[in-house]
């Protein structure tokens, strides 16, 4: 997210030709939580809407929240990191975070984004990691992906033009 919003790897970006599309008033995080002082401070000085894990899982506040950058906007970037979920859903995740939202939450919220008709991206980013972990653990995050994929998919309104 600080890097699509300009504020670190100016040389990496202009090596991979990334402009800075979005402005921090354009960008709804959710499910903030665990986040180290620089990305506190970051979001801190910007005006990036943030909800909590609670806020997150919260229907009518997830909704309320969406359809307000929705409003303010042509188009949406959906960009999902499978590690929001609770890590009985991505057991192989480098770094398990507990206490996130259930797969259902997450499959609700990507409907109600895709349900506003204005998602040209959606980008899934974090489902599986070569951690040694024993196969059971792949699979279960593997249907967790697939799931996630699924809700995006089956919810888009319009496919994005290929011109």
């Amino acid at each position: 997210l600080a890097t699509i919003l300009g504020l670190c790897f100016e040389d990496w970006r202009r090596l991979v030709g990334i402009e800075v599309p979005y402005l921090d008033a354009d960008v709804l995080l959710g499910d903030a939580r665990d986040l180290d002082q620089g990305e506190i401070a970051n979001l801190s000085r910007l005006d990036v809407k943030v909800l909590d894990t609670q806020s997150f899982c919260n229907a009518d506040q997830w909704k309320a929240a969406v359809d307000e950058l929705a409003k303010s906007v042509d188009v949406l970037y959906l960009h999902v990191d499978a590690d929001i979920l609770d890590g009985r859903y991505v057991p192989d995740h480098f770094t398990i975070e507990m206490g996130g939202p259930d797969i259902n939450t997450v499959l609700r919220n990507i409907k109600v984004v895709m349900d506003t008709g204005k998602v040209a991206v959606y980008n899934l980013n974090s489902i599986y990691f070569n951690t040694g972990e024993e196969k059971e653990f792949r699979e279960v995050s593997t249907l967790s992906g697939m799931k996630l994929i699924a809700a995006g998919l089956r919810n888009w309104k319009k496919r994005p033009s290929l011109d």
